[in-house]
């Protein structure tokens, strides 16, 4: 009994010891797994940096999916989401729609009306017509929806994933959101899937309602009239007036390689500006003046007679490029008689407001001429510094191009006047030079820029990448296109 006494406290002290090494061995063993999954840290939009994964005390999985039994629910297949299978998914209550572990929210369908036919006849740099945009600094896409679900692939800055699905996942309280997007890609020709939290990427799409709407529009009122266009490239036929003392009107329009639009014929005072290059129909005319309406612009104008021209106008419309400013991108589309073909979609760049470019302008625009490549100027020297090849203009100095390079300027030094010395050598006038371009040799096409279809910041043209520019080029027929440009 005496000895049971005396070894209690060591027995305790034992089992104290082994209880602490447990813990100590299980707290590292938490250590090792939560390092093997440090999230790194992510861009939000243009909030400061923050980590994708929260803390347990701050991130709450709203959807439990982890006590739900699998076969309590109908997981939705890669398959479903293309066959009738989704129609018998889309009846099940909400709670039993699962999808990566997170509840199905909505399908990002394609979008293209039933009215058009997909017939790409380009396909290089494919993407979904739903898709996100990284402008931070990486994104992890993850096999779940869920901030500790294993990193399938990384995307670092103006990279992009098609998408295809939004679904409710693990929720955020930084961004008080527990939105996800389902992403695929193809990898050695085999569909993948991931995840990836949609607060830290944006989203982007093709906005084909809009686009296939604003094509009919223009197709109706040139088909069923008489079709000019706005001619004053490099204010060739003359500056129009100043609006009110200014260079730009109540509209945004600027008074640089345009025309006025006066709202009543007797009256020079009240007026718009129309660029070079927009689209008009002429209903009538005067002794000065052409009586026009023209698509995006309410009511009827009187422009002047120099500013429009009837040189190789469109009778029919049957192609159109539609360049989109909010998405950066672009679609082709050719009416066959009966239908609109959807021949191309693809990324673009637009024009963005900065010293020395300008915003792309929107509206409808004539396809005006094609250059197999136009000659662009430094900024600063307004020098000749580089080209960009298969250029369609469309208004004022805009283009459709592709990848515009640089040229490799070959310079050397003259002597404009020779030193003047005195007569034991020293210097009295120092020798004058000039550093003059002697030669521009051409480096060659580029084909890819990363920054096609991010942000605007092109001077005001339409970029494009070369191949698809030159698909563009070739297919565009001056007299039969138009080019509309919406937000």
């Amino acid at each position: 009994m005496f000895i049971l006494k005396k070894m209690k406290p060591l027995f305790i002290l034992t089992i104290g010891l082994l209880f602490i090494f447990h813990c100590a061995f299980a707290e590292g063993v938490a250590n090792d797994i939560s390092d093997s999954n440090t999230t790194e840290i992510e861009n939000v939009e243009s909030q400061n940096v923050e980590t994708e994964q929260e803390s347990d005390s701050e991130s709450t999985n709203q959807t439990e999916t982890e006590d739900v039994k699998p076969w309590e629910n109908v997981y939705i297949s890669d398959e479903d989401l293309v066959n009738e299978k989704l129609r018998y998914y889309n009846k099940l209550p909400d709670q039993k729609k699962v999808i990566g572990n997170g509840r199905l929210v909505s399908l990002l369908e394609s979008d293209i009306p039933d009215v058009v036919v997909e017939d790409l006849k380009y396909t290089q740099y494919q993407i979904g017509t739903h898709y996100f945009l990284n402008l931070g600094s990486v994104v992890n896409v993850r096999a779940t929806p869920h901030f500790k679900a294993p990193i399938r692939i990384k995307k670092y800055r103006y990279q992009r994933l098609s998408m295809d699905a939004v679904v409710e996942g693990e929720y955020s309280n930084k961004s008080a959101s527990d939105r996800w997007y389902r992403v695929y890609w193809m990898d050695k020709d085999v569909k993948q899937y991931g995840y990836v939290f949609a607060p830290i990427v944006h989203k982007r799409e093709f906005q084909f309602d809009k686009m296939i709407q604003a094509a009919d529009l223009l197709k109706r009122e040139i088909d069923m009239n008489s079709t000019a266009y706005v001619s004053n490239y490099k204010n060739r036929n003359g500056w129009a007036p100043r609006y009110k003392g200014v260079a730009i009107d109540e509209y945004g329009a600027k008074r640089e390689q345009s025309t006025p639009a006066y709202f009543h014929e007797a009256d020079t005072t009240e007026f718009r500006y129309m660029t070079d290059g927009t689209l008009l129909s002429v209903h009538g005319e005067t002794e000065e003046a052409y009586q026009v309406t023209a698509p995006g612009y309410e009511g009827i104008y009187f422009v002047p007679k120099k500013y429009v021209s009837f040189k190789n106008t469109i009778e029919s419309l049957n192609k159109v490029v539609i360049v989109d400013r909010k998405n950066q991108n672009e679609i082709l589309l050719e009416h066959d008689g009966q239908k609109w073909n959807l021949v191309s979609r693809m990324l673009a760049t637009t024009g963005v407001k900065a010293e020395h470019k300008e915003e792309t302008d929107l509206g409808n625009f004539m396809v005006v001429e094609k250059k197999s490549k136009f000659l662009y100027l430094d900024d600063i020297t307004e020098e000749i510094s580089g080209y960009a090849p298969f250029a369609i203009r469309f208004n004022g100095g805009a283009y459709v191009h592709g990848v515009p390079v640089n040229f490799k300027l070959v310079k050397e030094t003259r002597v404009l006047q020779p030193a003047v010395l005195d007569e034991f050598g020293g210097v009295l006038v120092p020798e004058v030079t000039e550093e003059v371009t002697v030669d521009r040799v051409d480096p060659g096409h580029a084909e890819y820029l990363s920054t096609i279809g991010t942000t605007p910041r092109s001077h005001k043209c339409v970029r494009n990448y070369t191949s698809h520019a030159k698909f563009v080029y070739n297919w565009t027929e001056v007299g039969q296109t138009a080019v509309i440009v919406i937000e």
